[in-house]
């Protein structure tokens, strides 16, 4: 999924319908997971229409994208792709702990920040990348262009941060 800085994203939960607006590299976009059991989260792209797929890395099942306008869908990747402003994917996960894989369709260079050089010395293909500013351990495998989001303090309320550099 490729997030740019300059563009702006809401996302909210449908349970808990409070959304979550941010902008620029300094302020990550962010989902909040709450205590409930159930959490079916709703991410909108306004204006950017790169091609995308959200994947539950547990169930290893693809979300509903959801068609906002009119889509077609890439005969490569099996993705529905928008042609209009507005693109939706749905995420539904009936365990607030799941592990999300976020697949990126279109390639995309990710914000890495690394305060300590240890954190990926251990791994050339796999790399573990710790975001300070978003409480996170990204873990990313270059070949295949995934990304890995999981949370800092599993078992907890916790918050999930995603972000991008251009």
């Amino acid at each position: 999924m490729s997030f740019k800085p300059e563009e702006r994203y809401v996302i909210h939960n449908i349970v808990d319908p409070r959304p979550v607006q941010r902008t620029g590299l300094d302020s990550p976009l962010t989902l909040v997971n709450q205590t409930n059991s159930y959490a079916k989260w709703i991410i909108t792209n306004n204006g950017d229409q790169e091609r995308y797929v959200i994947q539950n890395a547990g169930s290893n099942c693809y979300a509903h994208l959801k068609e906002t306008a009119v889509s077609s869908c890439d005969p490569r990747t099996n993705a529905i792709v928008d042609h209009h402003e507005h693109f939706q994917a749905i995420i539904e996960s009936p365990n607030p702990l799941t592990r999300w894989k976020i697949k990126v369709v279109s390639p995309s260079m990710y914000r890495v920040c690394i305060d300590d050089a240890s954190v990926h010395q251990n791994s050339l293909t796999e790399t573990q990348i710790y975001d300070p500013a978003s409480q996170l351990f990204w873990t990313t495998h270059p070949d295949s262009n995934e990304i890995f989001l999981e949370p800092f303090s599993p078992g907890s309320d916790q918050w999930w941060a995603i972000s991008s550099a251009q």
